[in-house]
C-alpha cells in the first residue's frame, strides 16, 4: 500500500537479514548497513530465487483475493517540526482514501492495493500472488475490484509459515522508529517475495522498492482476512526529494506551506542504505485486509 520479534537494544525500526554485510560504500549521512530481509529463525530469505523468479504476466484465474481496508504508517514518523508529530494526519488521509470515493469522485475508492493469491490455506506451503492497484466499486463494505487500466500489476510469490513468525525485522536505533508498534505476524501466517507496491492517495504517490508483505491468517480455508500484517518497502530519497507535498493535502495540518520535498518531512535519523546502495527511508506500515469479490 512492507516481522518476527528480534529486537536491538535501543528498538527502532528497520528489515534485514541475520547475516546482512555493511554495504561497500555508503552515501554521507545514511547508515552504513544493507538492510535486507530473512526467514524469521535466522535462516535463508523466505523465498528462492529459482521458483520466485518474476513471471511475465499476471495469473489468469487467482482462487482468492484480499484488498487492504486497514493501512497505518507505523515508522518512521514525519513532522513538519520536531515538536509537530504530524503521523497520525498523515494516517488520516490514508483512511480517507481506502474508504472513500472523493478524489475524483468517480464510483471507485480512492485507494485499493489487492492481493490475489492463486491458493492461500494451511494446507500449502506457498505460491504465486499478484500485487495488483485496483479499481474498487465504493462503497468499501460490498466492494468488488479489477485491474486498474493502465497501473502495472506486480507478479510476486509468497511462502506460508504453520509455527513461529513471517518476517525477520532487525530494528536499528533511531528515536523516529517507534518498534513497538510494527506488527509482528505469528503463524499461520505468509511472507512475500520483494516487489515495487506504489500507494496513491491525496495528491501523492509513494513507490516503494523492494516491499514485501507478511500477514496472519485465521483457520478458515481460504480465510475471510488478513490480519496482523506489515508491509514494509524502500523509498529512495531522491525520490522523496521530488515528491512535493502541498495544501491540496491540507485536511488538517499535514502539509507545511509553501510545497516542499517530502524528505524534509522525515526525521533525519530514519535515513539510511537501501538494498542497492542508495539513500533512503525504510518505509514501515501496518495492514489488515479482507477478502474480496476480484476479476482479473
Amino acid at each position: 500500500m512492507v516481522g518476527e520479534a528480534q529486537r536491538d537494544d535501543a528498538g527502532s525500526a528497520r528489515p534485514r537479514a541475520a547475516s546482512a554485510q555493511p554495504a561497500e560504500a555508503s552515501p554521507e549521512g545514511a547508515d552504513a548497513r544493507l538492510p535486507a530481509y530473512a526467514a524469521a529463525d535466522g535462516g535463508p530469505a523466505p523465498w528462492d530465487a529459482a521458483r520466485d523468479a518474476p513471471r511475465e504476466a499476471p495469473l489468469q484465474a487467482p482462487a482468492v483475493a484480499y484488498r487492504i481496508d486497514t493501512l497505518q504508517l507505523v515508522a518512521p514518523r514525519i513532522s513538519e517540526t520536531p515538536l509537530m508529530d504530524m503521523t497520525e494526519t498523515f494516517n488520516i488521509h490514508l483512511r480517507s482514501a481506502l474508504g472513500e470515493d472523493v478524489e475524483p469522485a468517480d464510483g471507485w475508492l480512492d485507494l485499493s492495493l489487492v492481493l490475489a493469491f492463486d491458493d492461500l490455506s494451511a494446507e500449502t506451503e506457498g505460491g504465486q500472488l499478484d500485487l495488483v492497484p485496483a479499481n474498487c466499486t465504493h462503497p468499501a463494505e460490498s466492494t468488488a475490484c479489477g485491474p486498474t487500466p493502465g497501473r502495472l500489476i506486480a507478479p510476486s510469490s509468497y511462502t506460508e509459515q504453520s509455527s513461529g513468525s513471517c518476517m525477520d525485522i532487525v530494528l536499528d536505533p533511531a528515536p523516529s522508529n517507534p518498534a513497538d508498534e510494527v506488527n509482528v505476524p505469528s503463524a499461520p501466517c505468509f511472507s512475500t517475495a520483494p516487489a515495487t507496491v506504489t500507494l496513491s492517495f491525496a495528491a501523492m504517490s509513494l513507490e516503494l522498492d523492494h516491499a514485501v508483505l507478511a500477514a496472519r491468517y485465521g483457520d478458515q480455508s481460504p480465510p475471510e482476512r488478513l490480519l496482523e500484517g506489515v508491509l514494509v518497502g524502500f523509498l529512495p530519497k531522491s525520490r522523496s526529494d521530488a515528491i512535493m507535498v502541498d495544501r491540496r493535502l491540507r485536511g488538517s495540518a499535514f502539509v507545511p506551506s509553501p510545497p516542499q520535498p517530502f524528505s524534509t518531512l522525515i526525521a533525519e535519523d530514519a535515513l539510511a542504505t537501501g538494498p542497492e546502495g542508495e539513500p533512503g527511508y525504510y518505509m514501515y506500515f501496518n495492514f489488515e485486509a479482507g477478502r474480496v469479490a476480484y476479476t482479473p
